[in-house]
């Protein structure tokens, strides 16, 4: 079964296309693992994208649960990564 990823391009810029040129190349991973990897060397940047995302969604459905909308997609290794960045957000806005 094929899987695919998209991603906001904020989160790839911290690595140089020789360096995921060569990730790609040197082995297949899932979804899941590829963005724990991004989260992993560019946190922040993913940090960036969850507040992000988080408003567009609340302002356009009312009811934001991003972590549930990547278990749903198969990612919940960076699921769990995205709940811990909206406790991060959350506790910004208080």
């Amino acid at each position: 079964m094929t899987q695919r990823a998209f991603l906001d391009a904020n989160v790839l810029y911290s690595r140089t296309l020789r360096d995921w040129i060569f990730l790609l190349r040197a082995e297949t991973i899932s979804p899941d693992a590829f963005l724990v990897l991004i989260d992993d060397s560019a946190a922040e940047a993913v940090l960036a994208v969850t507040r992000k995302q988080y408003a567009f969604w609340s302002e356009h459905n009312g009811n934001v649960d991003l972590p549930q909308q990547l278990r749903a997609v198969g990612c919940p290794t960076f699921a769990a990564r995205v709940g811990e960045h909206m406790q991060r957000v959350f506790k910004a806005a208080d």
